[in-house]
């Protein structure tokens, strides 16, 4: 894996950065999204598509690892809880493909008048699933 680099993670430049606090002592490392393939690969997880026949708990603690070893000064987790939304698919052509490749549609969204908004299908508070961060949550290094 990558245990010749040593990680210094600080959530706490990320925080003052995000909300402009001072002047930093070096950039935060940040980001938004590692598609799973490419962690699973970098993880040394032979299968691409690692992160739906992992058990959830294997998978959240190598998600933490990977943040972490790289550098980065928060994991990427997201509470289980997707918004139904317009998305276009295209084949995958990457060299660690899934069969398709999917993103969200930039010239339609799923409410486009108030009768869609009402008709949607907002979800509640209990149907989140934060066990993933909880777990994260109990793992996380120092930092």
């Amino acid at each position: 894996m990558l245990s010749d680099i040593k990680p210094s993670p600080d959530f706490d430049v990320l925080r003052r950065a995000l909300t402009r606090q001072g002047a930093l002592e070096r950039a935060t490392m940040l980001e938004l999204k590692a598609d799973d393939e490419i962690i699973a690969a970098v993880m040394g997880v032979r299968d691409a598509h690692a992160a739906g026949q992992i058990e959830k708990e294997r998978w959240t603690r190598l998600l933490v690892q990977f943040w972490y070893e790289l550098g980065y000064d928060a994991v990427r987790l997201k509470a289980g809880l997707d918004l139904p939304r317009t998305r276009i698919a295209a084949d995958d052509t990457a060299a660690l493909a899934r069969a398709k490749r999917e993103w969200q549609s930039e010239s339609e969204g799923p409410i486009a008048n108030w009768a869609e908004f009402e008709q949607y299908p907002w979800p509640t508070a209990n149907d989140a699933n934060f066990s993933q961060i909880e777990l994260a949550g109990r793992i996380l290094p120092e930092g």
